[in-house]
């Protein structure tokens, strides 16, 4: 009785996984980034050549 109810068991969490990756990848294909309603008017001028020369570490001393 203990085999068929983790056979049960096994069956169900891999075709639980199998589905999840499934529906994941399908809402991977139709992501875009939000349009500009958040940015700031600063955002345009952001680009990775203009970052900080340096990254700002914290000074313990």
């Amino acid at each position: 009785m203990k085999t068929i109810f983790k056979s049960i068991v096994l069956i169900m969490t891999g075709f639980y996984l199998f589905i999840s990756v499934s529906l994941n990848q399908l809402n991977a294909e139709g992501w875009q980034p939000a349009k500009g309603r958040l940015m700031t008017r600063w955002a345009k001028d952001v680009t990775p050549e203009k970052a900080h020369p340096e990254y700002p570490r914290p000074q313990l001393t």
